[in-house]
């Protein structure tokens, strides 16, 4: 039996100029050489490709590759924004208490401050206290059982945690008198006598009448709010910073001859305090 031999095909890659059909190249390849020339082209592609995808931000793109550290960074900004909105929200409903108030649109009886329900579930709440403490809470009442100086000095120690200064030099003519719709103190002080921002703190409402002037009031920390009313000339704009110290207003009333009456307010945490308690005028 004769056995046939295998024909083995060589093939000619040509490249002729179109118009003059002279050759311009000339490459000879098999079967074999063009699948291994491919092979290696698409290997040395993909190579590049990965390389250039790997070291560049392309590969924030490729779904699931996004690595722990961003996860995290976009957990902590999620948490970050809803903080942010708590904030807002506890702000927003502050500001619009007070612009009640300043509106007489809310009784002080019908004040609730914005954190009461919480402080209630927390006070309710079973502490059982150890032993030390126990022993310690029951000697001290003992040898304070008829001290008033220490539960005085307790409660002056908690009425003020920040400091203010007197917002404009004068007489106070009106004290505070809640039960009779005077929520702070009135001042009685020359014409254009500037008025102070008593602690640090955001303009969060300017509002003019035109019978009873401007009226402003500044958010400090600690849920501190102080408001004034009847004033002039405003020098301050929603929104401003203001240092101690700094002048939001000028003294101001319709008559020239007569000295201007400022009606000044502290508030904290949604109720009306005592001026006069906390500040030296």
């Amino acid at each position: 039996m004769i056995k046939k031999k295998r024909t083995k095909f060589k093939y000619n890659l040509i490249l002729l100029n179109e118009s003059t059909l002279e050759e311009v190249f000339r490459i000879k390849t098999s079967k074999l050489t063009f699948s291994l020339a491919l092979g290696i082209f698409t290997i040395l592609s993909f190579t590049l490709l990965s390389i250039i995808i790997f070291i560049t931000p392309l590969k924030h793109m490729l779904p699931g590759y996004a690595d722990v550290s961003v996860r995290e960074d976009v957990l902590i900004e999620a948490q970050r924004v809803d903080s942010l909105e708590t904030l807002t929200q506890h702000n927003e409903r502050q500001l619009l208490i007070i612009k009640n108030i300043i509106a007489d649109n809310i009784k002080l009886d019908s004040i609730t401050t914005l954190d009461s329900t919480d402080i209630e579930k927390w006070n309710n709440l079973p502490l059982a206290a150890g032993s030390n403490e126990a022993a310690f809470v029951k000697q001290y009442e003992e040898e304070n059982a008829f001290n008033v100086d220490a539960y005085s000095d307790y409660n002056n120690s908690q009425k003020q945690t920040i400091v203010f200064i007197a917002p404009a030099i004068g007489t106070i003519n009106q004290h505070f008198a809640p039960d009779k719709g005077l929520n702070g103190i009135t001042i009685l002080c020359p014409q254009n006598t500037p008025v102070l921002s008593p602690q640090n703190g955001h303009i969060i409402l300017t509002n003019y009448h035109p019978t009873q002037g401007y009226t402003i009031a500044i958010q400090h920390s600690d849920g501190y709010v102080s408001i004034f009313r009847q004033l002039g000339e405003k020098l301050c704009n929603i929104g401003s910073e203001v240092k101690v110290g700094e002048a939001i207003a000028f003294a101001g009333s319709k008559d020239e001859k007569q000295d201007s009456q400022i009606q000044f307010e502290l508030w904290h945490n949604g109720l009306s305090i005592n001026p006069e308690d906390y500040i030296v005028f």
